[in-house]
C-alpha cells in the first residue's frame, strides 16, 4: 500500500477523505468472485485513519483506494463491479459516495441531512437502497437514483414510515424482496418486504439481528446475531425460518457471500476471515489493521 508523502499530497485536499489516483493496470473488467472489498481502520500514534480496501479473493495483494481521517462505512459493489458504494463523513457529515475503479475517482451522490447510510445494490444497478433520517433519531429505508445527485427529501422514495429505526436493506437476487433490519418489535431483528415497501413481516425472533445479506441463491440469509454477550455469524432459511450459527464469536461481523454461495467473508474481531461451508474459518490478514465491514464482487 502506498506510503509515500508525494502520494498522500494527492488526497483531496478541501476534503477529510480522498481517493487515491488509480494505477497503472487498473480497470473495471473484474471477474465475478475475484475482488472483495473491506474497511479497515490503522492506528497513526494517537491517531486513526479507515481505509478503503481492494483485494483478491483470498485477501492477497491488498490496495488501499481511498484513505480518510474520519469514519468509512458499508462498502458495496455494484452489480457491473465497476463501482463501489460506501459512507464517509465530510465535516462531521454522513454522505454516500461511489468509488469509479477504472478511473479512481470518488463522486459525493447523497446530501440530506441526517443519517445517510447502508448502500445496498438492486441487481440491476439502476437503484440504490439506503438508510435515511428524519432528524429526530428515526430511520427509514429509501430508494434513490445512483447516477443523479440526491440533494433533498423530494428525490428519494420511502419504503417504510415507523417509528422503528429500519436500517442496513438488503436486495434478493431476483430483486423482488428487501431483507433490513428493524426494531419495531422491540429488538433489532431482521425483517422482509417487497421491493415496493409492501407486506413486512420478521424473519428472526430470538436474540438481537442485524446485518442481513441474501444467499446468491436467495434461499437464506446471513446476518449477525447478538446474543449471549457475543456477536456471531448465523443464518436463516427463508422458507422455514430456521436459523443456524456459523461462527463462535465473541466479535464478528460483515458478513457477506461469495458469488457462488459456498463461502462467506466477514469480520472476526478485527481480522479479515473467511468461512467455506466445510465449517473451517480461516483469518486472512495480520494484527495491524482492524477490519469493520466486507463486500465480496459477484
Amino acid at each position: 500500500m502506498p506510503k509515500t508523502k508525494t502520494l498522500l499530497k494527492t488526497l483531496l485536499a478541501a476534503l477529510s477523505l480522498g481517493a487515491l489516483p488509480a494505477t497503472a493496470g487498473d480497470d473495471a473488467d473484474i471477474t465475478p468472485g475475484s475482488k472483495i472489498a473491506y474497511i479497515d481502520a490503522v492506528d497513526h500514534g494517537q491517531t486513526r485513519r479507515w481505509q478503503l480496501v481492494i483485494a483478491e479473493a483470498d485477501g492477497s495483494e491488498p490496495r488501499a483506494v481511498m484513505r480518510s481521517d474520519a469514519l468509512l462505512m458499508s462498502p458495496a459493489w455494484s452489480p457491473d463491479r465497476r463501482r463501489i458504494a460506501l459512507v464517509a463523513y465530510d465535516r462531521g457529515q454522513a454522505g454516500l459516495y461511489l468509488y469509479e475503479l477504472a478511473s479512481g475517482a470518488l463522486r459525493r451522490i447523497t446530501f440530506l441531512p441526517g443519517i445517510n447510510g447502508s448502500p445496498a445494490w438492486s441487481p440491476d444497478g439502476n437503484t440504490l437502497a439506503m438508510t435515511i433520517s428524519d432528524g429526530k433519531g428515526n430511520t427509514d429505508i429509501a430508494l434513490i437514483d445512483p447516477h443523479k445527485e440526491t440533494k433533498t427529501f423530494d428525490d428519494v422514495r420511502k419504503l417504510t414510515d415507523s417509528p422503528a429505526i429500519d436500517t442496513e436493506a438488503s436486495w434478493s437476487p431476483d430483486g423482488r424482496r428487501i431483507a433490513f433490519t428493524s426494531d419495531r418489535s422491540g429488538t433489532p431483528q431482521i425483517w422482509l418486504m417487497n421491493a415496493d415497501g409492501s407486506e413486512p413481516r420478521m424473519l428472526t425472533r430470538e436474540g438481537q439481528n442485524m446485518r442481513p445479506r441474501w444467499s446468491p441463491d436467495g434461499k437464506s440469509i446471513a446476518y449477525v446475531s447478538n446474543s449471549e454477550g457475543l456477536l456471531r455469524i448465523a443464518r436463516v432459511r427463508i422458507s422455514t425460518g430456521q436459523t443456524e450459527l456459523l461462527t463462535q464469536g465473541p466479535r464478528d461481523s460483515g458478513p457477506s457471500f461469495s458469488p457462488t454461495g459456498d463461502a462467506l467473508l466477514y469480520s472476526q474481531s478485527g481480522h479479515l476471515a473467511m468461512l467455506t461451508f466445510d465449517g473451517v474459518p480461516r483469518v486472512m490478514t495480520s494484527t495491524a489493521m482492524e477490519v469493520q465491514e466486507t463486500d465480496w464482487a459477484r
